[in-house]
């Protein structure tokens, strides 16, 4: 009667083959990510996206391709944009209702804290294009 996730391994199609698992959770990236959810949802499995604690930019990275897996339901935790003491993002990802806002601007729809770089950046260096 307990549910139970299979969490980022490489062998999902075997766990779902055999129904060892109710849930899985996938690491990016989006490739695998997208392969693994459509396979679940072949099986009526749902999913979330795992994230450790990333900065901003990846966090977007991770909300843009969890909602493109239709089964992608389950609640994620991305949470390392609300963490850091900056994220390196200038837009705040919003919270509301338990889920964040996917950001709708181009792109991932966040931009770089150029400032915040500067400002946490150990070693710099310039190339030539």
């Amino acid at each position: 009667t307990i549910p139970l996730a299979m969490h980022c391994s490489t062998e999902h199609h075997i766990a779902l083959q055999h129904h060892c698992c109710d849930y899985v959770t996938m690491a990016y990236t989006a490739k695998s990510f997208l392969g693994i959810a459509h396979m679940a949802a072949c099986f009526g499995v749902s999913c979330w996206a795992a994230s450790g604690v990333e900065l901003g930019i990846l966090d977007a990275y991770i909300l843009h391709f969890s909602s493109a897996a239709r089964n992608c339901v389950l609640p994620g935790d991305a949470f390392g944009h609300r963490l850091r003491e900056d994220d390196l993002i200038e837009e705040e990802l919003e919270i509301k209702d338990g889920a964040i806002k996917l950001p709708d601007r181009p792109g991932l729809g966040v931009t770089l804290d150029k400032k915040a770089m500067a400002k946490y950046a150990l070693q710099t260096w310039e190339t030539e294009v």
